[in-house]
């Protein structure tokens, strides 16, 4: 999950370039909204589940934000291709 921190802050930082303060903003105060209910989370799901399915939300949850991190990128990428190839 270390990974995904900076690759996103880096993403942020050149896709809203005139609004970076405002998104890294974001980014933090959902990180820390994680931070606070992932441990919470994953003790509920230990005590009714078993432990070893509550300590899977954390590469599960990282997989996730991953895969809508990539999906973004290939539909932004589509997104802009399509429009220079309408401007030409």
């Amino acid at each position: 999950m270390a990974a995904v921190g900076p690759s996103l802050n880096s993403y942020l930082g050149g896709r809203f370039a005139t609004h970076a303060a405002t998104a890294f903003a974001l980014f933090a105060g959902i990180g820390n909204l994680g931070a606070a209910l992932g441990p919470y989370l994953i003790g509920r799901i230990g005590a009714d589940l078993g432990i070893e399915y509550g300590i899977f939300l954390a590469p599960l949850f990282g997989a996730l934000l991953s895969s809508i991190a990539l999906l973004w990128h290939i539909r932004e990428r589509r997104f802009a291709a399509a429009t220079l190839g309408e401007a030409a």
